[in-house]
């Protein structure tokens, strides 16, 4: 019996077709755990690597909302409120002018979660920008805090999608 690949599923069908048929195939109990194992750890070694090559990009907003003012870094870090409704699924820090070090960027999410974006990177004329994309599918974002300095008379602000 030959498997066919992405059957539409019945209610009551296993979601699990290959380890149904290697319960059928194996009667014993030392059998059905070896087959049990293994389908369990081909199947998700084999999706963890298919999913982040075929992941398309997360672009669902039509464009880039501004999230702050341009601002100057002039105390090492600064706290971006985030009023705009929705979700974003992409961040964008950008100079407006001068160059600014950027050590790290976090994002507390309405769901009180954090993600840490190590950065380390120099915005300037040569390269105004960085865009981080956010962790999970889209994110309702509650607090954006940069981390880094500016120079003399730099500023950045910060773009979600």
């Amino acid at each position: 019996m030959a498997l066919q690949p992405r059957q539409v599923r019945r209610a009551g069908a296993s979601p699990f077709p290959q380890l149904t048929l290697a319960l059928r195939l194996h009667p014993s109990p030392t059998m059905k755990l070896v087959s049990l194992v293994a389908t369990l750890v081909l199947g998700t070694s084999a999706g963890a690597l298919a999913a982040p090559e075929s992941a398309p990009p997360r672009l669902y907003r039509h464009s880039w909302v501004a999230l702050s003012e341009p601002f100057a870094l002039t105390r090492t870090w600064r706290p971006i409120d985030v009023e705009e409704v929705g979700t974003f699924t992409q961040l964008r820090v950008q100079t407006t002018r001068g160059a600014t070090q950027l050590e790290r960027v976090i994002v507390q999410f309405k769901n009180r979660t954090r993600q840490v974006v190590d950065l380390d990177q120099r915005l300037d004329v040569g390269a105004p920008k960085i865009d981080i994309l956010l962790a999970g599918e889209s994110r309702r974002i509650d607090r954006v805090v940069v981390v880094g300095e500016s120079s003399r008379n730099a500023t950045v602000q910060v773009f979600g999608i």
